[in-house]
């Protein structure tokens, strides 16, 4: 094989390399978790690079082994394929001015902008699940 050659096939797996990482990091926190028995769903959408994600992740840690009966779907807003989800759910819930801050948390008929902690919006968020499971 001569240097053009090798230097062809040095680029090629290269870029298949990254092709490949490409799509395993853009596919990150963009699909919902799998739970068929999901009673009701809660729609988050959250950045790697906000710290009150960075605490509610911490929360939904706690949160969901403590209620299997409801599905956490996590939307990272950096996988464009979420905004369109996000645009129809701040549509559906008339939250067009806190359009672009996150965390951001739909539940039942409430929706949560930002967090601070468990006994704060965490608390807050716990009590429209409990009040959503009784009346389903």
């Amino acid at each position: 094989m001569n240097k053009n050659n090798n230097t062809f096939l040095i680029i090629a797996v290269g870029m298949v390399i990254i092709a490949i990482s490409a799509s395993l990091f853009m596919n990150r926190g963009s699909e919902p978790l799998a739970n068929e028995d999901a009673l009701m769903e809660i729609n988050y959408f959250w950045s790697a690079t906000c710290p009150y994600c960075r605490a509610q992740n911490e929360f939904w840690n706690d949160f969901e082994p403590r209620y299997p009966e409801v599905r956490v779907n996590k939307y990272s807003v950096s996988d464009r394929r979420n905004i369109p989800i996000l645009e129809n759910l701040i549509e559906e819930y008339g939250a067009q001015q806190d359009a672009g801050v996150v965390p951001m948390t739909f539940v039942a008929d409430r929706y949560f902008i930002g967090y601070d902690n468990p006994s704060g919006i965490g608390r807050q968020i716990e009590e429209v699940v409990i009040a959503e499971l009784e009346r389903i």
